[in-house]
């Protein structure tokens, strides 16, 4: 509390509770509203733009992250210009390319979804990398209650508007994809005002030198990344392969209860300690207590992981019951990789891209051999089982690389 610390966390949390927990809370209407082979075709939807946003991010959030505090002021301005102008030229260039592609090959990706609520998935994933730069950049200059009152805004809209269109109208996931970009437009509006109230207006920038060094650093990111949802999302294309629609539905609603962590206590955390954290190693210190942190985070995802199997069985429609059994192992994948992703700060802060990138690929590779073995015979459950063994690998490849870097920097300069 001294450090604001848990006071920058617990702000960040409101303001992630109206904005990524919507969808949390609106698990009673889904449920009650789509059918499980419905919200499996939405999953799918939401899985493919998560890809897209992956590659077409270009690594720019993480290269941000990691070059942020080694500017002073005039260069962290010219860096966030540089990296917005990176993104309007090529990012766009391969959304474009991505458009003309699904024009011809939509139905064999996505099935009987309109090929019209694809773009506008497509459109708000393209929209979403201004909405969340900006949000980055407040957030690594600690502007806690800005981020936060952002945040509850831009949720109630986006819930009033799922509200309306679900269940008044009555629109199925059409309602939910309009929600969602409508909700993005007027982030956008909000942004656009604050940006030049607070911040000077965008300036393009294209230089060529630092264009290079800037996707030398970020594009690794790229393959990491998506290691990284390999590893968390792969095994529900391999429970679509082994099983049906419905069981995607299924399997995705659990990680749906699993996945509140990460805008309500992980996110939270991270943004209020890591700014701090990356400052202090700026300065020389590089001391972090792990050894409080480690069984305090275990034990207290093993504890909510039963209560929220509990809420679960309280929120859902009968029909989603298959969904129960597999939250506390999907809950359990989500301690490890906090563990992993906090170890791993002082390799990013150290430009360690390399290993930062083997520990997730082997994560991910464990995640996907695991999963193709136990899904035939588990079904759903072995999937969850292999999400939990890819990130148990991939913790256990962090720490191994964080305690070789804690020792350089630890050992005399001979």
């Amino acid at each position: 509390m001294k450090s604001g610390i848990l006071r920058n966390m617990l702000i960040y949390g409101l303001g992630a509770l109206f904005l990524k927990g919507i969808s949390f809370f609106l698990i009673p209407l889904y449920t009650r509203m789509l059918l499980p082979q419905d919200y499996g075709n939405l999953e799918l939807l939401n899985t493919f733009t998560s890809i897209l946003e992956i590659i077409c991010s270009l690594g720019l959030f993480n290269f941000l992250y990691m070059d942020f505090f080694h500017k002073d002021a005039e260069g962290k301005k010219q860096l966030i210009n540089s990296l917005l102008s990176v993104y309007l030229v090529l990012s766009s260039l391969l959304f474009v390319i991505t458009a003309i592609l699904l024009w011809f090959f939509h139905a064999s990706i996505l099935g009987s979804l309109p090929l019209y609520l694809i773009y506008f998935g497509v459109l708000t994933t393209y929209l979403g990398f201004f909405q969340a730069i900006y949000i980055l950049v407040l957030k690594l200059t600690e502007r806690a209650k800005t981020v936060s009152l952002l945040q509850v805004s831009v949720g109630l809209i986006s819930m009033s508007l799922n509200i309306w269109f679900v269940y008044y109208l009555q629109i199925g996931i059409a309602g939910i994809i309009w929600a969602n970009l409508i909700s993005m437009l007027i982030s956008l509006l909000i942004i656009a005002r604050s940006v030049r109230s607070q911040f000077n207006n965008f300036s393009f920038t294209w230089n060529p030198e630092q264009i290079k060094y800037t996707l030398k650093l970020s594009l690794p990111f790229v393959p990491g990344a998506l290691s990284y949802w390999l590893l968390n999302s792969a095994n529900r294309w391999i429970l679509l392969h082994y099983g049906t629609l419905a069981d995607v539905g299924l399997f995705s609603l659990a990680i749906k209860f699993t996945s509140i962590f990460d805008p309500l206590i992980i996110q939270p955390f991270l943004n209020a300690n890591n700014p701090r954290t990356l400052k202090q190693f700026s300065e020389g210190n590089f001391t972090q207590k792990f050894r409080y942190l480690y069984p305090g985070v275990i034990l207290f995802f093993l504890t909510m992981s039963f209560i929220i199997q509990q809420l679960a069985k309280w929120m859902i429609d009968p029909a989603y019951a298959g969904s129960l059994p597999l939250i506390p192992v999907m809950i359990t994948g989500v301690s490890l990789s906090v563990l992993a992703q906090v170890t791993a700060l002082l390799l990013l802060f150290r430009k360690k891209v390399g290993q930062t990138f083997t520990s997730i690929v082997a994560g991910s590779i464990v995640s996907v051999s695991a999963s193709f073995i136990l899904v035939p015979v588990y079904g759903s459950m072995g999937a969850a089982i292999g999400t939990i063994l890819g990130n148990l690998c991939w913790f256990t490849f962090i720490y191994i690389f964080y305690i070789r870097e804690k020792n350089k920097i630890q050992s005399p300069v001979l």
